[in-house]
């Protein structure tokens, strides 16, 4: 699970934290969507920022084969 601030400007870069087999992979394309964007927004990028103070779920699926994925379940809390 990850935790975000809900505070706009709080954002995470999900990118870092992406690996493909094999490395010298020729299609790196991928998707990002989340569950709920009033909740989390995650951008063409991978970076993510926290909207509302609930959970959503983070998908990051391959282009070139959709079924190829990973969720990340996604916590956005008022630190204040």
């Amino acid at each position: 699970m990850l935790y975000l601030d809900d505070e706009h400007t709080a954002r995470t870069d999900l990118s870092e934290g992406i690996a493909f087999a094999p490395e010298d992979a020729t299609n790196k394309a991928v998707t990002w969507t989340s569950s709920d964007e009033t909740v989390a927004k995650v951008y063409s990028d991978g970076w993510c920022s926290g909207k509302s103070e609930r959970t959503c779920t983070i998908t990051v699926a391959s282009q070139e084969n959709p079924n190829i994925k990973c969720e990340i379940t996604v916590w956005v809390h008022n630190s204040r």
